[in-house]
């Protein structure tokens, strides 16, 4: 079973009821986005799998004249390098501060479209906030994600109850 955890792994990693999302949960690969929370500057991300299911090393390209663990024998070590800074700078307590932080801003949002008289609904261990579709200028300058009668805010890192509450704002 593959769980693509792009942004919700290391939330769900963090929460304080954490869904059953891992290898402990029976997950035999797991994926993880760095651009997303953990904010390298360029998309890049983590595959996890199980021993048993990575191949030896040992894919050769001939123009290499050398053995290549990398898929396709292209990947750019930027990225590796950014993301590696990233986590050795947060480390475990700065990305739990940053989810608890994300978590908080995405309950507050919650609670407070509600309070608009909105239907809002998010799931306790993530950041998307799903509501009630507003007028069109509010979602072109909020640059909302929409599908129909509903849109939805996703509660970042460089989202702020400042941010909600100027959106809140615009919704009123």
């Amino acid at each position: 079973m593959h769980v693509d955890g792009a942004l919700g792994a290391l939330v769900a990693a963090f929460a304080p009821n954490p869904p059953a999302w891992g290898f402990d949960a029976g997950a035999d690969t797991l994926a993880i986005s760095g651009h997303k929370l953990i904010g390298v500057p360029m998309p890049c991300g983590v595959v996890l799998a199980r021993d048993h299911l990575v191949p030896s090393p040992g894919a050769a390209g001939e123009y290499l004249g050398a053995s290549d663990a990398t898929l396709a024998c292209s990947r750019d070590a930027l990225a590796a390098v950014f993301l590696w800074y990233a986590l050795r700078r947060l480390g475990r307590d700065g990305l739990a501060v940053r989810v608890a932080r994300c978590l908080s801003v995405a309950a507050y949002a919650e609670h407070r479209i509600a309070a608009l008289g909105r239907r809002s609904l998010r799931n306790p261990a993530s950041l998307t906030v799903v509501f009630d579709r507003p007028a069109p200028h509010v979602c072109r300058r909020w640059h909302l994600a929409v599908e129909g009668h509903l849109a939805h805010l996703v509660a970042m890192p460089h989202v702020t109850r400042e941010t909600v509450d100027r959106l809140l704002g615009d919704l009123a």
